[in-house]
């Protein structure tokens, strides 16, 4: 499986790194770019399911309650059975006779999850910030105020000013 995803994905460098395997599942489990989110796939875990999904850890349960908010979009751009349940969000399908075709079908929807997901993860889009310019614009005016600050001119100190400055104080406690 890794290699399918290898050549199917070869622009995500997870899949290049050797990856450990556990006896007790079959799982393959891959870093999503943030520390406690992760991809699992596996073309027949103890449920007789192939699936591919991204996981959240309790401490990133923000992350996947703001993913929740916009379901219906990654519903519409990553596949149909996208499923959002205890901190996974997934496609899980029974898998082929052939593991070969069941490779290929995990291969095309974690493509389309790590594009999808990927935007806002490593951080090209935010999250409950809409697309279109002129909804963007407004989110912008509501989330951001911005006023003139007047504050007064302050001179930053020079390498000169600091050495005038410390020459007088030592005049005036020689003098003293």
């Amino acid at each position: 499986m890794l290699q399918v995803l290898r050549s199917k994905i070869p622009y995500f460098l997870n899949f290049h790194y050797d990856k450990k395997t556990n006896r007790n599942d079959r799982i393959l489990t891959c870093g999503a770019g943030k520390t406690g989110i992760i991809y699992r796939c596996s073309a027949e875990d103890v449920r007789n399911l192939a699936f591919v999904e991204l996981y959240f850890d309790k401490a990133e349960k923000d992350w996947y309650e703001s993913f929740k908010g916009i379901e219906r979009e990654l519903v519409a751009t990553i596949h149909k059975d996208l499923c959002f349940r205890k901190r996974r969000i997934g496609v899980y399908f029974k898998p082929d006779e052939d593991y070969e075709q069941t490779f290929e079908k995990i291969a095309e929807v974690f493509q389309k999850m790590i594009d999808g997901f990927s935007l806002y993860i490593l951080g090209g889009k935010e999250l409950g910030i809409p697309h279109s310019e002129k909804d963007y614009e407004e989110h912008t005016k509501k989330k951001f105020v911005q006023f003139p600050i007047k504050l007064p001119e302050q001179p930053f100190p020079t390498e000169d000013s600091y050495r005038i400055q410390m020459e007088e104080l030592s005049e005036l406690l020689l003098t003293k």
